[in-house]
């Protein structure tokens, strides 16, 4: 009998100190940003709550929005008097934006955001429920300490680290591109070989644009944004990300330019100033990654974003050029 008791008091321990140390482990990895305490970098699939928690970190006046392709763009990179963070996050639709505006926007005084058709496409994802947004809202404090899920993505997250992979994000919000740059040049010989891009179109037109129905619903919200915004007095910089050549032809290829235009005209009612940058001096192949043609090189989006800056700085006094220093 008294080693039973031993045996089970040997069990009941070894149980114990193992989900201790499974908690410690997740609380001090935190890979889903959920408790703040994540002192690696390293967030696995949780863009959206690292962009909630650091946007009231990170000391700022302004806000890029938009899907990865804007993700890329350092801020450090931006010119004028505006100091901003990168709120942009993968995947972004119209109504998540709007949840993090209602949520997290406070005394920011200028928004550029880029959008894309893909973004309004409904047949692909349904709207997004605002209780669906953070994934801590499904995740709970129990799960977050001793789920297995988030266990492996600690264990991701310690890898990535241990290797000395740089951060996924920087501190100003912006995705660190390191590890593109370095497919990039991998894939820089075999850049004018068709099959290089050939094989990832196929896979775009399955993940954004299969059976593509456009979203009025989205569009709502878009309106919604430039409310809020205006309830605010904060200023807007509105754009629809370039097209490459061979994202062009494959809209011409299904017929998306119809729908494309119908953004177009959908944008002009609600920012009427917005930015078509669709079309001209950023379709050529060259300025995005030789892997993928849809993302251009963040140096390309700063150039562009920097671009509109400018020529809203030419606008004259009282523009948005001053927006950032009228405090």
């Amino acid at each position: 009998m008294h080693l039973f008791r031993k045996y089970l008091f040997s069990l009941l321990a070894s149980f114990v100190g193992g989900t201790i140390l499974l908690a410690s482990f997740n609380l001090a990895m935190d890979p889903f940003n959920v408790f703040g305490t994540n002192w690696t970098g390293e967030y696995i699939g949780a863009e959206r709550e690292y962009k909630n928690d650091f946007v009231r970190r990170f000391p700022h006046d302004a806000l890029l929005l938009g899907n990865s392709k804007v993700g890329y763009v350092d801020p450090q990179q931006l010119n004028g008097n505006c100091r901003f963070f990168n709120a942009a996050f993968p995947g972004a639709f119209a109504e998540e934006i709007y949840y993090f505006l209602e949520r997290g926007l406070s005394d920011e005084r200028l928004v550029v955001m880029g959008l894309d058709l893909e973004m309004f496409n409904e047949a692909m994802t349904p709207l997004v429920p605002k209780e669906e947004f953070f994934r801590s809202a499904r995740l709970g404090i129990l799960d977050n300490l001793l789920g297995w899920t988030v266990a492996k993505a600690s264990a991701r997250s310690l890898s990535n680290w241990l290797s000395g992979k740089p951060p996924l994000y920087r501190r100003n919000g912006s995705s660190d591109a390191t590890e593109a740059y370095e497919t990039d040049r991998r894939m820089s010989a075999a850049a004018d070989d068709p099959r290089t891009i050939n094989r990832q179109l196929p896979v775009i037109e399955q993940r954004l644009f299969k059976s593509f129905s456009y979203s009025k619903a989205r569009v709502d919200y878009i309106k919604k944004i430039k409310d809020l915004l205006d309830s605010k007095r904060v200023a807007a910089i509105v754009f629809i990300n370039p097209l490459s050549e061979h994202m062009q032809r494959m809209y011409d290829r299904l017929g998306l330019n119809k729908e494309m235009d119908r953004l177009r005209s959908d944008l002009s009612q609600i920012f009427p100033a917005f930015h078509d940058l669709t079309k001209g001096q950023y379709l050529s192949p060259r300025l995005y990654f030789n892997f993928d043609p849809i993302h251009y090189k963040p140096e390309i989006g700063a150039t562009f974003i920097n671009e509109m800056l400018r020529q809203n700085a030419a606008a004259g006094s009282g523009s948005m050029a001053d927006v950032c220093r009228q405090r």
